[in-house]
């Protein structure tokens, strides 16, 4: 395919297409919803039936299909540089359309382009230059996206990109107050002054214009921001001010400040060693993945580059999976398996920038160091000609990791991530595998594999009992099997009634000391809440006054519309902390659950990066009462 370089199209306003430079009328509103949503697609193969739903709905009429036919003509006919053209835009592929335009084309992909950019500059130790990607991503907002058409999908899109918006121009107030100068400071209250007159709720918004006003000594204007956000809030959702806008109102009544000196961001220490980690000692119940991981294997060498994605819950055992794989195959591939720990949601210091975690590779790869500004280039290169296996571990950005699928001579890359990577099954083929808990059978196992003969003298159905409280969950499991190995002599009955206990069970379920580095199971669990939103956390904590382990939009709503409470479950589903059951219900881990009940406990208490900290009993010598920075390794 050959991408029209004279192709504009823009979403973030009145649709406006533009064909070498000049405006071309892209038809009636239904029409420029075909053309919207194609784009939004854009490079991949949105199928017929596909296109139907996000255009009409459940109101699809019976002449939907040649609607949409006619729609799809029409705009091959917009899309030509002149009447000569050969309206190669956009493509029919089977029982689907193609539009092939790039990102730089498109005003959307560059917004979204511009906040990753920012967001990777801020994890890089740069404001200066994140506040300046943030400017020029919203520069590109001219009006309300997608204006003029009405149909399913834009609701939805326009929500997700004012969300994107809004949580730029916070992000802008946040970095302008700690390292900006007096010119980004005034920038910043004014931004979030406008941003207030359309979305008068938004709380964490309302929150930094108090804290700056405070910071400059405009003590009465932060009270009355304070006072006119708390009363749309109770007269209009009834509600009252959350725990951010609170905490901003009592600074400021105190006459506390909360403007920080700039200092220098903490810069990270480089990637590290690509060699993979040991084989993991105790690897049950895996089989039928292991086997299924296999199967995409034998895709090699007839496609150059195969992507298999694994997702699942904290503790559910993505990277040991992933690696136990890793060791069978190595074999298969004279350039190499290289491991590269991502640091999405957990490991020291911030996630890898793609600038990294290429430089990494290529490094590894090409056998000699590689400059900072030549890692992607160099690593694009060098796999080209390469049969090599990447195991990309613990993923956040799939816009980031999409940049290292580099088809080589038979290339294998398996990504793991505890958030749902749909993304890269609909645009880069990859074949998904989502983990489940392991069956009774499997977790007695890994509970009592490595007592070795000595497992043949415990009672079944202590141990049985013993694996149903881990809730099946390999790392609680392992962990569990850890304490029964360091007893004396091995009683299961013991290990038990530990366990039985829910005050007690999650700081029960800790590695031996001297056992080596590991994680406790509150841990994990508190590294998913790094990248949720307020609204999620708080309805992960309402999870624990429920009974049972299930859950529905009305049973965690309260006095929130069921429309809030259920984008609350969706986000927690995607974050890995739920999954999806049958009639809009959503099923929660056991432990997950019980570590819920002790956030909402506790009062929703959380440390200064926004994840709930340690629940439930001491903590273990060595750690802080809190949990304060993402702990070391590689929780598997």
């Amino acid at each position: 395919m050959g991408v029209d370089r004279t192709l504009s199209i823009e979403l973030l306003r009145p649709l406006r297409v533009r064909m070498a430079g000049r405006e071309v009328p892209a038809g009636p509103p239904r029409q420029q919803a075909v053309l919207a949503y194609l784009a939004l697609h854009a490079g991949t193969v949105v199928y017929r039936d596909e296109l139907i739903d996000a255009i009409w709905g459940e109101a699809a009429p019976p002449s939907a299909v040649g609607n949409l036919h006619t729609y799809v003509s029409a705009l091959r006919r917009v899309l030509r540089h002149d009447d000569q053209g050969d309206g190669r835009i956009l493509l029919a592929s089977g029982s689907g359309y193609l539009l092939d335009a790039a990102d730089d084309q498109l005003d959307l992909r560059q917004f979204e382009g511009g906040l990753a950019k920012a967001a990777r500059c801020r994890r890089a130790g740069s404001p200066a230059e994140a506040l300046r990607e943030w400017r020029d991503a919203l520069r590109r907002w001219v009006g309300t996206p997608f204006a003029g058409m009405e149909a399913p999908f834009v609701k939805v899109e326009r929500t997700r990109l004012a969300t994107l918006r809004l949580a730029a121009i916070a992000d802008i107030a946040e970095t302008s107050q700690r390292y900006g100068n007096e010119s980004d400071i005034l920038a910043a209250l004014t931004t979030l002054r406008q941003a207030l007159e359309e979305y008068p709720l938004h709380e964490r918004l309302a929150a930094l214009r108090i804290d700056i006003l405070n910071s400059r000594g405009r003590r009465a204007d932060a009270l009355a921001q304070f006072e006119r956000t708390r009363r749309l809030l109770v007269d209009e959702l009834g509600i009252e001010p959350g725990e951010r806008l609170r905490n901003a109102y009592r600074r400021t009544l105190a006459g506390v400040s909360t403007s920080a000196v700039a200092k220098p961001w903490p810069r990270r220490s480089p990637a590290g060693s690509t060699r993979l980690p040991p084989r993991p000692g105790s690897l049950a119940g895996r089989e039928a993945e292991l086997a299924e991981l296999g199967e995409s294997l034998a895709e090699l060498p007839s496609s150059p580059l195969v992507v298999c994605a694994i997702d699942g819950p904290p503790g559910i055992g993505k990277t040991a999976l992933a690696v136990e794989f890793a060791h069978r195959v190595r074999e298969r591939f004279p350039d190499g398996c290289h491991y590269l720990n991502l640091r999405g949601l957990r490991g020291p210091g911030s996630p890898l920038t793609v600038a990294e975690a290429s430089r990494a590779l290529a490094t590894a790869i090409g056998g000699v160091a590689v400059a900072p500004a030549d890692g992607l280039d160099t690593y694009r290169r060098l796999m080209a000609d390469k049969q090599a296996f990447l195991l990309l571990d613990d993923a956040v950005d799939i816009c980031e990791i999409r940049q290292l699928l580099v088809a080589g001579a038979g290339t294998m890359v398996v990504v793991t991530s505890r958030r749902r990577l749909g993304g890269l099954v609909v645009r880069d083929g990859a074949v998904r595998m989502s983990l489940d808990v392991l069956s009774p059978g499997e977790a007695a196992d890994v509970l009592t594999r490595p007592l070795g003969r000595s497992r043949e003298s415990l009672d079944g159905a202590e141990v049985d009992e013993a694996a149903r409280l881990c809730g099946g969950l390999p790392l609680a499991l392992s962990l569990a099997a850890e304490q029964l190995r360091a007893m004396p002599s091995p009683d299961a009955a013991r290990l038990r009634d530990w366990l039985r206990d829910p005050r007690t069970r999650l700081s029960r379920l800790s590695p031996v000391p001297g056992s080596g580095p590991s994680w406790t199971v509150e841990e994990v669990f508190s590294w998913s809440f790094s990248d949720l939103d307020s609204d999620s956390v708080e309805v992960f904590g309402r999870l624990g006054d429920l009974e049972g382990e299930s859950a529905t939009a009305e049973a965690v709503a309260g006095d929130w519309p069921l429309e809030r409470a259920g984008r609350a479950l969706e986000e927690l589903a995607m974050a890995g902390l739920l999954d999806w059951g049958p009639r809009g219900t959503y099923r929660i881990n056991p432990l997950l659950h019980l570590y819920a009940a002790g956030l909402r406990h506790a009062g929703a208490v959380r440390n200064g990066h926004g994840r709930p900290g340690r629940l439930f009993g001491p903590a273990r010598a060595g750690t802080p009462t809190r949990i304060e920075e993402k702990p070391r390794g590689n929780a598997r």
